[in-house]
């Protein structure tokens, strides 16, 4: 079992993130049509969830109009200058984790127990010159040749990225449906915080389960939010039970559950990074106040009281 910022990551949920990480294959993209492999337009190309998250697609800048797919086997066929380049191009064009040498060397050091001589060498083969930085961006065969430790370690890391805050420690203090979820990370990229919500606010313990796996749509949780009788009310009070929701142009943006007057339920982002949080309502409202700056919206929904005849 290991914890970042108070959320706990299983052991066989680490084992699923060091198979998942790094693909065999990658999708490399270009702003200009390359000479020396075969690429689609970007348009064209449909890239599944997992890869997404693997090269953080939606950092991609958009004068990248083409992708080439490309195998770890084919790319080590290429010539030595002409592999430098293309991971130069995934740099410029902000693809994919891209790493430092003195951040790399920092997570590695942080553990004793790691085999210096191993992944000193290891930086050492596959780091390349950018601007004046000694960069590393990984792909399936390096990501493999690394030990288990050292791949936990960075993987660690990165879900120190993702995590913004501390989550709360509420666990033995409330009990329901979702409370297995709360402080952990899973090993499924797709679920977002629309499909957290709902999962809270379902009490049917079988659809909760289908709800918080699912990437959710916001029109099918605005849809499920009316079905359970939830309303937007005009109050900034904030009770348990409460929906907190924020929208940017009319189109929601994210979402939360209130879990009492000062604690919500939340998940920001759609990665396996991104753990199931217990947070403070007033983190949750700083890390969104962007949204209001930009004349957006937070709404609060509020299941109906059943009328009394």
């Amino acid at each position: 079992m290991y914890t970042v910022k108070n959320n706990q990551i299983s052991d066989e949920v680490i084992k699923r993130w060091q198979d998942m990480f790094v693909p065999d294959g990658d999708y490399f993209f270009f702003e200009k049509k390359p000479a020396y492999c075969k690429v689609d337009e970007r348009n064209a190309v449909y890239i599944p969830l997992d890869k997404r998250t693997a090269f953080l697609t939606w950092n991609v800048r958009k004068e990248a109009s083409y992708i080439a797919r490309i195998s770890n086997d084919e790319f080590l066929t290429l010539d030595n200058q002409i592999q430098k380049q293309i991971l130069k191009e995934q740099v410029r064009l902000q693809r994919g984790f891209i790493f430092e040498l003195y951040d790399l060397r920092a997570i590695f050091q942080n553990d004793a127990k790691t085999n210096q001589i191993e992944w000193e060498s290891w930086l050492e083969r596959y780091a390349f010159s950018y601007e004046n930085k000694q960069l590393i961006i990984l792909q399936g065969y390096m990501w493999r040749e690394l030990s288990e430790q050292l791949r936990i370690l960075l993987l660690l890391h990165i879900a120190e990225m993702f995590v913004y805050e501390d989550s709360v420690l509420i666990k033995g203090l409330m009990k329901n449906h979702i409370t297995p979820f709360i402080n952990e990370f899973i090993d499924t990229n797709g679920p977002n915080c629309l499909a957290a919500t709902l999962a809270a606010v379902e009490t049917d313990k079988r659809k909760s389960n289908e709800y918080i796996n699912e990437w959710m749509q916001p029109n099918k949780f605005s849809q499920i939010l009316c079905r359970k009788n939830f309303e937007e009310i005009d109050t900034t009070i904030i009770q348990e039970g409460d929906v907190l929701v924020w929208e940017q142009g009319g189109l929601i943006v994210h979402a939360c559950y209130a879990l009492t007057h000062h604690l919500v339920f939340n998940k920001d982002g759609q990665t396996m990074f991104n753990a199931y949080q217990c947070i403070t309502v007033e983190q949750v409202m700083r890390n969104w106040e962007h949204v209001l700056e930009r004349d957006g919206r937070f709404i609060i929904h509020r299941k109906r009281r059943k009328s009394i005849s």
